[in-house]
């Protein structure tokens, strides 16, 4: 008996974990490229090793990971944050995009879109078709409205005084502000924190596997894993 066990265990230390392709794109601090980590990236990843899987990453435009997905070209693709297309299925929350507006102080407290529009204003391109009308009202007012492609810029055209306010993801922008040359600046910005969070899932083309991802992420979030990546990250801050 004990010789059959033993050669049970040997036997699975040799068989490789299944592994899945994730499409998903490049946007620090939440997907990183280079690195092939982020937030996006680490967490489902973990998710995935909780549950007994590997995963090898493919990077492309958002809309083509879906795509992809759809075309059971890949088993999985994040971010994702509207309502799945039939044949897919979208998991728990694994993070929550957070939306701020940055100023320099001396603006008086922003607390809507409205109050935003009183502002020189910058932000990503497709802003107004993620943030809807409320958005597009205050880019209409705005004495300066400009979506820009590079998130990157965005810091220094605020820090610069060629915008008053920009419109980003916390992190996002905190992780720019840390690859930028003024760091230092971090002290002279206020941030304006009134916009609701954004829930990010993964999705997937086989429900079955979305149910074990799930279990993977309250595996994580119970044994201490996902607040170490979060942690992580937190550099960013």
């Amino acid at each position: 008996m004990r010789v059959l066990l033993l050669l049970v265990l040997l036997i699975s230390a040799f068989v490789r974990a299944e592994t899945l392709l994730m499409g998903t794109s490049d946007g620090p601090p939440y997907m990183i490229q280079a690195t092939e980590t982020g937030l996006d990236i680490d967490i489902p990843r973990a998710a995935l090793k909780a549950v007994g899987y590997d995963m090898r990453l493919k990077f492309y435009p958002l809309a083509r990971a879906m795509r992809e997905l759809q075309l059971d070209q890949i088993h999985l693709t994040a971010p994702f944050f509207s309502n799945p297309p039939n044949g897919i299925y979208v998991s728990d929350s694994h993070i929550q995009y957070r939306p701020i507006v940055i100023s320099m102080k001396g603006i008086e407290p922003i607390n809507s879109f409205e109050a935003l529009g009183k502002y020189r204003l910058a932000t990503f391109q497709g802003a107004t078709g993620y943030f809807g009308e409320p958005l597009k009202k205050a880019s209409q007012s705005s004495p300066s409205y400009i979506e820009h492609h590079d998130m990157g810029k965005l810091v220094s055209l605020l820090v610069q005084g060629r915008t008053e306010t920009v419109l980003l993801d916390y992190w996002i922008f905190n992780y720019y502000l840390s690859q930028s040359g003024y760091p230092e600046m971090k002290k002279e910005l206020v941030f304006h924190d009134f916009i609701p969070r954004v829930p990010a899932t993964v999705a997937f083309h086989d429900k079955g596997l979305r149910n074990r991802f799930n279990q993977g992420l309250k595996i994580i979030r119970k044994n201490g894993t996902y607040d170490q990546i979060v942690k992580r990250y937190s550099r960013f801050e």
